[in-house]
């Protein structure tokens, strides 16, 4: 009858609509891998989004390419946009990241490095195991005591993140040069140097390019 067709033909409708926002969202992943901003990459994503606003994958992959763009308010809006679809520690940690490099005076720097830290832990919250979590967390600590705090909890805390994202077994974190790196930056501070070096070195052999900033020779 009328109303089956209908309905059918409604059904149909909403089938093309989801298959054509998945292949905006491969295409616009194809683009999103480059890596420097790729305009295709945001206007294929745009569209995934817009005709299928629960896929996560779709915000998160926009939200990187405005990243590359260093439309950081842009970034930040999708990552926002795909954690009120579902929770999910990607879409966290990314947006800790944006939310630690945003803010127009000293004050508003302060208050987003404070919600860093927040949606840092709760990405740590949704998974333990999670590597690249207990990272991004340990940057969040050490940003809060640098900009915010100056509490010696939160150099602990971060030394305590830099330890577990090393020793998880997601992520490959201990291939990641930055862990190394900012890890050394904690030791240092603690006046630990012989671990510093060590944490230096480590992050120079991963990146040699950081033996531009060497700062082994500052300390022995």
């Amino acid at each position: 009858n009328d109303t089956e067709k209908k309905k059918k033909k409604k059904s149909n409708k909403g089938n093309s609509r989801d298959q054509r926002a998945l292949i905006s969202y491969y295409t616009g992943a194809a683009y999103a891998h480059q890596l420097r901003y790729e305009k295709l990459a945001e206007k294929h994503l745009s569209q995934a989004i817009k005709l299928k606003p629960d896929l996560v994958d779709a915000w998160n992959l926009l939200g990187k390419t405005y990243w590359k763009k260093k439309d950081l308010a842009a970034a930040r809006n999708c990552f926002q946009g795909a954690l009120k679809q579902g929770k999910n520690k990607d879409s966290l940690r990314r947006l800790s990241i944006v939310l630690r490099s945003m803010g127009a005076d000293a004050k508003q720097k302060a208050e987003n490095i404070k919600e860093s830290l927040k949606v840092a832990q709760q990405a740590v919250a949704m998974d333990i195991g999670d590597g690249m979590s207990w990272y991004v967390a340990g940057n969040a600590y050490l940003s809060s005591f640098f900009g915010v705090s100056r509490n010696v909890k939160d150099l602990t805390s971060a030394l305590k993140a830099y330890q577990r994202a090393e020793t998880a077994k997601t992520d490959a974190q201990v291939e990641n040069p930055d862990l190394y790196w900012n890890r050394g930056t904690v030791l240092q501070f603690w006046e630990d140097y012989g671990q510093a070096v060590a944490d230096y070195k480590r992050a120079m052999e991963l990146d040699p390019s950081l033996a531009e900033s060497d700062r082994t020779d500052d300390i022995v």
